[in-house]
């Protein structure tokens, strides 16, 4: 079927060349021509390309699973027939439980911490022991943590924390789970972030992570061509999961741990409207099924993107780090409530 839908656009080449030296055409005539049937390829191509593999009998292991996006695209897949096994931090938890209950017989919850790699070659184990001879169809890279605040006061402890879930995290569940991918010449589906190039304030522990982590996977993905295995990224935008959900007491700690010095200009006031702007800041959707889909495209589709972005912001985001003048995109940024200077001194008087 793919041979027949690329014949049109070739023959119309060989005819747009041929005619270049019968009929005399101009360059700009032959150009243009080869132009459209090159575009018209790349239209047959993707067509084609987007068509869906079957879902049953396919193997995935998802992270990060106990809720957000992984807890979501466990049930949509399992809803599709693929087999599931679902990491989960805490399985014993609520998550794992809804899981458990919602889903099929087929969906598996396993204990995964993916900062401890004796968890992650423990659920290797489980999952070589279930697929047996077919291999892992697919996994994918959910489980992430972000915790918002300033550079100049995010404690040391918390840079390491994002880097080693959302980072290396994805390294040890890629290195463990390739000999099997290797078998079925499967898919990597790695959940990144739109903050991995759209930079703004006090996102900037969890934005240098989830960077790193797209260099991994673009990396990864021209290694990966020789064995056949394709690696997908996912870029949502502007969806409310609860990642922000333990912002309130780690705001709390990052005061605690500031000095003297510090605290003279990272005041209550300034902690207060902090959190005041994240609990009152735009209304995001709670629907995560367009994320579902895309998993489910770069999971299944006979030639998967190399990414999909999914969310309301995602494309402004990026569009507006592309196209904008940094100037103007810095001013826009910065001209919110999160990078306003106190008003306030400590002890609660104006400052001069």
């Amino acid at each position: 079927m793919m041979s027949k839908l690329l014949l049109l656009p070739t023959c119309l080449a060989l005819l747009l060349a041929t005619a270049w030296f019968t009929w005399e055409l101009s360059v700009r005539d032959v150009f243009i021509g080869l132009v459209l049937a090159v575009a018209f390829l790349a239209y047959l191509r993707r067509r084609a390309g987007a068509a869906l593999l079957p879902a049953q009998g396919k193997f995935v292991f998802i992270t990060g699973c106990d809720s957000g996006f992984g807890h979501a695209t466990a049930k949509y897949l399992d809803a599709l027939g693929i087999q599931v096994f679902a990491g989960c931090l805490f399985p014993d938890g609520e998550g794992a439980s809804l899981l458990s209950a919602d889903c099929s017989d087929k969906l598996r919850v396993i204990p995964l911490d993916v900062t401890k790699q004796e968890t992650v070659d423990a659920a290797m184990a489980t999952i070589m022991q279930s697929t047996g001879d077919e291999g892992l169809w697919g996994v994918v890279n959910n489980a992430g943590i972000l915790r918002a605040s300033e550079l100049e006061i995010t404690p040391m402890e918390t840079f390491q924390q994002h880097l080693d879930v959302n980072l290396l995290g994805q390294i040890r569940v890629v290195q463990a789970t390739l000999p099997l991918l290797r078998k079925s010449e499967g898919r990597i589906v790695s959940i990144n972030s739109t903050n991995s190039y759209f930079y703004m304030p006090v996102f900037g522990a969890y934005g240098i992570s989830k960077a790193a982590a797209e260099m991994f996977s673009n990396v990864l993905r021209l290694e990966m061509k020789k064995w056949g295995i394709k690696v997908i990224t996912i870029h949502p935008g502007g969806f409310k999961t609860g990642l922000l959900s333990t912002n309130s007491s780690f705001q709390q700690k990052c005061y605690e741990q500031l000095t003297p010095e510090l605290k003279k200009y990272y005041t209550p006031e300034y902690f207060h409207r902090f959190l005041d702007n994240m609990d009152t800041g735009p209304t995001l959707p709670t629907d995560l099924t367009p994320v579902c889909s895309a998993v489910t495209r770069g999971l299944l589709e006979r030639v998967p993107s190399t990414n999909y972005r999914c969310g309301m912001l995602a494309n402004t985001m990026v569009r507006s780090v592309q196209w904008l003048p940094t100037a103007l995109f810095e001013y826009l940024v910065c001209n919110g409530e999160f990078n306003k200077a106190p008003t306030l001194n400590p002890d609660g008087t104006k400052k001069d």
